[in-house]
């Protein structure tokens, strides 16, 4: 029997802009760059060819001044990207989505394109891709919200409950930014296609008719990526247990700073603390060897920084 059936019309506001955390976590997981990468990268398409603004910055959010200056950037933007002329036509610069708000700037704003009608030519391969990612991204401000319908639905089969969802996109929206790209948003947290369910209502008789086991082990949590690891180390309070360490930490920066945190990596890997295994960074034999030196209180938790597996995949 259908227990349940649901549809509700869903918006999802456009992505917002980049911190140079989120950047840096977007370009380890799509291209493997390492923080030190993405930082000097947006540090050259800021200083040397001037396409990008200043890449220094924890917040995510663009001054409501700047939103005047929407024409003339997306006129720059199609002068250095003309296959990406379509898009820009269809941009709406009228748009105002919630990514820009004085309330929530702190000392820089997010990451975005500039006026500037430079050119690609003298751009390296990370340069070029880094660039689009913040282009794609400016240019999703300018079109209505993503739309769609969500269906829940839960089924009673011999009293254990079943459920399933689908979706289906009613307005493309802001998507329609990263058209031709594999990225479609920075953040996203219901990604995906089409699922269609079909028309129900509750108190609808159902049929099981085949039904499949599958025998599973837990996993341990997964290893941390240069990406990961250094949102990890901005919001370090998440791997406190501790209240009041926890509130304290949560007010603070993390670890470090958007400007400092590639070089800490890259200290800790000089050092030999740290090491790569493909795109996952796992702890040491020497970084390990660290811990039972500092205090209690410094204990990570089993899912923290250093990571819950050793190098050679054995439990710590």
């Amino acid at each position: 029997m259908i227990a349940e059936y649901k549809q509700e019309a869903k918006k999802q506001n456009q992505p917002l802009a980049f911190a140079l955390s989120d950047i840096t976590l977007l370009a380890s997981n799509k291209f493997g760059y390492s923080a030190k990468d993405v930082l000097n990268v947006c540090q050259a398409l800021y200083e040397t060819h001037k396409l990008t603004s200043y890449p220094r910055t924890d917040c995510a959010y663009l001054p409501e001044s700047q939103h005047a200056d929407a024409a003339d950037v997306l006129a720059a933007i199609k002068h250095v990207n003309p296959e990406l002329g379509g898009i820009v036509d269809s941009a709406d610069p009228s748009i105002k989505s919630n990514t820009w708000d004085d309330s929530k700037i702190t000392a820089h704003h997010g990451i975005i394109p500039t006026m500037h009608k430079g050119g690609k030519a003298s751009l390296t391969d990370k340069e070029r891709h880094i660039y689009e990612l913040i282009v794609r991204a400016y240019l999703a401000q300018f079109y209505p919200l993503h739309e769609y319908m969500k269906t829940t639905v839960a089924a009673e089969v011999e009293g254990e409950t079943f459920t399933a969802s689908g979706k289906v996109v009613t307005r493309n929206g802001w998507r329609y930014a990263f058209q031709a790209s594999n990225e479609n948003s920075n953040k996203d947290p219901e990604e995906g296609g089409n699922q269609h369910l079909p028309a129900m209502k509750q108190g609808d008789g159902v049929t099981c008719t085949r039904v499949i086991r599958r025998d599973a082990k837990t996993k341990p949590p997964v290893r941390f990526t240069k990406g990961t690891l250094t949102r990890a180390m901005e919001n370090i309070h998440k791997f406190v247990s501790d209240p009041e360490h926890k509130k304290m930490l949560r007010e603070g920066d993390g670890i470090g700073t958007s400007a400092t945190r590639a070089s800490i990596l890259s200290e800790l890997k000089r050092r030999e603390f740290l090491a790569l295994k493909g795109k996952q960074i796992v702890s040491t034999t020497l970084g390990r060897s660290v811990i039972p030196l500092c205090h209690d209180s410094c204990h990570p938790p089993a899912n923290g920084i250093i990571g819950n597996q050793t190098g050679d995949g054995k439990s710590m």
